[in-house]
């Protein structure tokens, strides 16, 4: 993957990281390294982190098995039956999606969001892998295409009627749909979330339970009962 224009890489050094491309990787390199940058403020990115880190790594629970593109490819007519019948979640296991993915650190909301900063830092530098849209057609008159979005796997599935000239039927699956399912991770983090006996901190834990996995999407918080 090319490395963006030298400008870009000159902001992102002074903006977000606060050190030359050849430290970045470094940063990364251990919870201590991370929790040091944070501490240390240098940008607005680093300072935000370091006064949500104790929460944020409060936010954890055991992983939900991961949806990659092999996850889909193997199971691809189920998934494009799925879609193209309308009929809402995924009925088997739960599971997320995200550029924590790749990173095998998603432990706990922090993580989550450490993560996108490693993928700042690859874009910049180059060294991460061009997102993919693979598409398969598991038997006449289907198709199912997965995408990889900033968010995390994006799916569209159709179906042709039996003359295979009008589309018949059209599905999609977008990364917070996975993520954000009733039975899924963030769920499952905001009733762990919703234990924590102070209101501001219950509060607190949801907006960053919801910021560690869709940082680009509004939302409000609203206490039960309110």
């Amino acid at each position: 993957m090319a490395s963006p224009p030298r400008d870009i890489a000159a902001w992102v050094a002074t903006h977000v990281f606060g050190r030359p491309p050849e430290f970045w990787a470094a940063i990364f390199e251990s919870d201590a390294g991370l929790e040091r940058w944070c501490r240390q403020g240098a940008t607005v990115p680093a300072r935000w982190l370091a006064a949500v880190i104790d929460d944020a790594r409060a936010c954890g629970q055991p992983l939900f098995p991961q949806l990659r593109i092999e996850t889909v490819s193997a199971q691809r007519e189920e998934f494009c039956d799925w879609l193209v019948a309308g009929n809402g979640p995924w009925p088997a296991e739960p599971r997320e999606t995200g550029c924590w993915i790749g990173s095998g650190r998603a432990r706990h909301a922090f993580d989550r969001m450490a993560a996108r900063l490693h993928e700042i830092a690859a874009a910049v530098l180059g060294t991460a892998a061009p997102p993919r849209a693979i598409a398969w057609s598991p038997r006449p008159g289907r198709a199912l295409t997965v995408v990889e979005t900033a968010r995390g796997f994006l799916l569209h599935a159709g179906r042709l009627d039996s003359g295979r000239t009008t589309l018949a039927g059209y599905g999609v699956q977008a990364p917070t749909d996975w993520n954000f399912a009733s039975t899924g991770p963030v769920a499952t983090l905001l009733g762990a979330a919703a234990q924590a006996t102070e209101p501001a901190r219950r509060e607190r834990l949801a907006r960053l339970i919801a910021t560690a996995y869709a940082p680009c999407l509004a939302f409000e918080v609203e206490h039960a009962g309110a």
